[in-house]
């Protein structure tokens, strides 16, 4: 749920009408605005930055001293962390897209939206850069963890079916020279020793119908790179909502290959 915090908001755009239109319509919102700036040029909205800091900035990507995506560029540069929302026309809208592909958080065709999508796109901007920033910090743990222990840090979100890896962690135990930071659970199960593949989408489909389990531990052969096979330890905890249903697995594999091999020449 979203904190009841006042947001201060800085307006990038350097049309009069257009500025008066986005300022009135944030204030007829029900976002609690402490303050709305507007500067006319990017250097004017880089100066403001540099001593003062905002909850969320709309940027047009068309202004006396900077065009197009490059406006965009130099203005995360500053302050990355502050959600830029894109306010283009609709002309620009291809560029807008581009935008956001290199991290801006939505945008609003000028004079096209109503007060409710005005408001649901700030609330929604400034929620989904937290959690992104929040995303990249724990990826970034996960990584270290992976040097330290040698393991592979999975996170897997059973509601979108994305799945993130750490790069090295994957490297070392496939022996590959490509990483799969992020992928899907086929990209894991694909590379699953085909005489266990059915053993262990049978554990993980009894574990994520339970209401109650939270903990797992199994151990299963792979495909390795090489076309060599390896031996996987996977541990991991089933995270539920408040009615019990799975939507999230974190873990670590840990590559046991050479125990297993030694064990067999015993």
């Amino acid at each position: 749920m979203e904190k009841r915090l006042y947001k201060t908001i800085l307006i990038i755009e350097d049309n009069p009408g257009d500025q008066l239109l986005l300022h009135e319509n944030l204030l007829s919102t029900n976002l609690l605005i402490a303050d709305v700036t507007i500067v006319d040029t990017l250097t004017e909205g880089i100066n403001y930055l540099s001593r003062k800091n905002f909850s969320l900035i709309f940027l047009d990507l068309f202004l006396p001293d900077s065009s197009g995506l490059e406006s965009f560029k130099e203005l995360i540069k500053i302050k990355p962390a502050i959600p830029v929302i894109i306010y283009s026309g609709l002309s620009d809208t291809k560029i807008a897209l581009n935008a956001i592909t290199l991290g801006a958080q939505d945008f609003l065709i000028k004079g096209d939206y109503t007060l409710s999508l005005l408001e649901k796109t700030v609330r929604y901007s400034i929620e989904r850069k937290k959690n992104l920033d929040a995303l990249q910090i724990s990826n970034t743990r996960f990584s270290l963890i992976s040097k330290a222990t040698h393991d592979m840090i999975w996170d897997w979100d059973l509601i979108t079916g994305e799945v993130y890896r750490n790069i090295e962690g994957w490297q070392k135990i496939f022996k590959s020279k490509n990483g799969e930071e992020d992928g899907t659970i086929e990209d894991w199960s694909s590379r699953v020793h085909p005489e266990d593949r059915k053993k262990i989408e049978h554990i993980l489909k009894e574990l994520i119908s339970s209401d109650s389990e939270e903990l797992f531990e199994v151990e299963f052969r792979i495909i390795r790179e090489d076309k060599t096979i390896g031996f996987i330890k996977d541990r991991g905890y089933i995270i539920r909502d408040g009615k019990g249903k799975a939507i999230r697995l974190m873990g670590a594999s840990h590559d046991i290959t050479e125990r297993k091999n030694a064990e067999e020449k015993v």
